[in-house]
């Protein structure tokens, strides 16, 4: 936990925090896109190609020429979430599916390596 905490005491502490849905395939896309979570009785399935428009956050430092990666413990094709996030526009896209199951020997060389 020191590293952890070293991060905490540079970082900034928020009193009273919200998520806009307690399951993670709606609170994700309302914390990227600005946009309430859908809200059904049952589980939203994304669609392959989603008619309507989306801009997320991920989006505008990359107009600005910034390089943009995802990274996502959750497994993210779960009801075709990976369809809203849309993976091909970033430069890296990790998720649960796509992590090594065991540690690297050297974590920080492997890193940089990429």
């Amino acid at each position: 936990m020191p590293v952890v905490e070293s991060i905490a005491r540079e970082g900034r502490v928020y009193a009273d925090c919200l998520s806009p849905s307690s399951h993670t395939d709606y609170a994700t896309p309302s914390l990227l896109s600005s946009q309430s979570p859908l809200r059904a009785a049952d589980f939203h399935a994304y669609p392959r190609h989603p008619a309507y428009p989306r801009v997320l956050l991920h989006d505008i430092p990359q107009a600005l020429g910034y390089r943009v990666a995802v990274f996502s413990s959750q497994e993210e094709s779960w009801c075709g979430m990976i369809h809203y996030l849309r993976p091909d526009t970033l430069d890296r896209f990790f998720d649960a599916s796509t992590f090594a199951r065991t540690p690297p020997a050297d974590p920080e060389a492997e890193a940089v390596a990429r």
